[in-house]
């Protein structure tokens, strides 16, 4: 077994814990997830990260996860010079980095060294992500800063309603994935819980994703 100090880092940046996508009779929505994966990686985060809690793992049978790591699987580059140049960076440093779990406090987090972002609503706006640690790391902070509130008063409006939340966001703004969730979290969110103070602090942010 390789020993802690022999695994390297991660690199730093956006990882999101991908949320999984069902059918009304709870089976898995593959076509669904497909999509959802290609815009991620389409939205130039760095990692992903699989079977999370945001993925509902514990709602699924072990084949069904097998079955969700393989789709993902096919859909990474498979670039495994980008592998062996990630994994063996002198840059990297000690085998240790902690991340900010939230987009409330992602500007936080960089300021305070963190690594990077592991944050669900990065599900909604990978590139606007991406784009807050460009304005951190080009010393854009009163953009950043900016570019924070309107993330915290997303975030928090999105938090609200769940993991199934962030799925009924996902089919609103980007037309795909139904906005259900497996038993025994709550099925659905209704479409209107969506609109008035949610889409006010949502809405603005999709328009800059899809403009990055």
């Amino acid at each position: 077994m390789a020993s802690s100090s022999s695994i390297p880092c991660p690199p730093r940046g956006i990882y999101v814990p991908a949320v999984a996508f069902f059918h009304p009779d709870e089976t898995i929505d593959f076509d669904a997830i497909r999509a959802h994966l290609t815009r991620l990686a389409e939205g130039g985060v760095d990692g992903l990260v699989i079977q999370g809690s945001n993925g509902e793992a514990m709602h699924m049978l072990h084949d069904e996860r097998q079955q969700v790591l393989r789709l993902a699987r096919e859909l990474t580059c498979g670039n495994m010079g980008k592998l062996q140049r990630v994994a063996h960076d002198p840059r990297i440093g000690r085998p240790f980095a902690a991340f900010a779990g939230k987009t409330d406090f992602f500007l936080h987090g960089l300021v305070g060294g963190s690594h990077g972002v592991i944050a669900a609503t990065a599900n909604l706006l990978p590139k606007a992500h991406a784009h807050m640690l460009r304005l951190y790391d080009e010393g854009r902070l009163k953009e950043a800063q900016e570019l924070q509130t309107r993330f915290s008063r997303a975030d928090w409006a999105l938090v609200q309603l769940g993991i199934a939340g962030i799925k009924a966001a996902l089919q609103k703004y980007y037309g795909y994935g139904g906005g259900r969730s497996r038993r025994p979290l709550s099925s659905a969110v209704d479409a209107k819980k969506l609109d008035g103070e949610v889409d006010a602090a949502v809405g603005g942010l999709v328009e800059l994703e899809n403009s990055l």
